[in-house]
């Protein structure tokens, strides 16, 4: 789960950077990833208070992000089993897990820039190639978006690939192992999404005192 939210964090923050596309004619996907990060960026540079902030960035991951599909991915087999009350309190720790603890860490990041090299699409799927490069010397890294065209021919974000890894699917696997190791009990799961939360705002009051 640790492992998962550094990549998370990690992700999100390249969004402060600058977006080169790298062919001429951008497609519907290529323009939505642009979209978002300057989004980001605008969040960032005129909110007025963290709670402005968080607030906004919910929002914004709201309308681009699918966090309920991506919420009951995660889950698994158990996506399936979970009462919708459980299930609720789970996705209600997800997000804050990301909004509170996760968005409030990306003005730590101000060096990198997305280069997007192009686009495949089957079916509703489309994956956004791209490459996060730094002005520090540091080896660029691959960063490919999966989107999901709507209906009505926007897209949401389902995952995201950081160096060959699916983030979506790193954290089904580490909730899986959890649940596993305590029988399939979903309480422990909760507990476990509660620590993580509880353990990442501390470190942000700690980093906000020190700072």
């Amino acid at each position: 789960m640790k492992t998962f939210l550094i990549r998370l964090t990690t992700t999100l923050s390249v969004l402060l950077g600058s977006i080169t596309i790298a062919n001429a004619q951008s497609s519907g996907g290529e323009a939505f990833v642009r979209e978002a990060a300057d989004e980001v960026i605008n969040i960032l540079t005129t909110a007025d208070s963290r709670q402005e902030r968080e607030d906004r960035f919910t929002r914004m991951l709201n309308e681009r992000a699918d966090l309920r599909r991506i919420g009951r991915f995660a889950l698994g087999a158990e996506g399936r089993r979970v009462s919708k009350d459980d299930f609720e309190t789970y996705q209600e720790l997800l997000e804050t897990l990301i909004i509170k603890v996760y968005a409030n860490r990306l003005g730590d990041y101000s060096d990198e820039q997305i280069i997007i090299k192009g686009s495949q699409q089957k079916k509703r799927n489309v994956i956004i190639e791209s490459e996060i490069t730094f002005t520090t010397g540091r080896e660029p890294i691959s960063l490919d978006w999966w989107l999901i065209e709507q209906k009505n021919g926007g897209y949401k974000l389902f995952d995201i690939r950081v160096l060959g890894v699916w983030m979506a699917q790193e954290q089904r696997d580490t909730f899986t192992s959890v649940l596993k190791n305590n029988k399939g009990d979903f309480n422990a799961l909760l507990g476990h999404l509660r620590d993580q939360v509880k353990q990442g705002l501390e470190e942000n009051a700690k980093a906000e005192t020190s700072g």
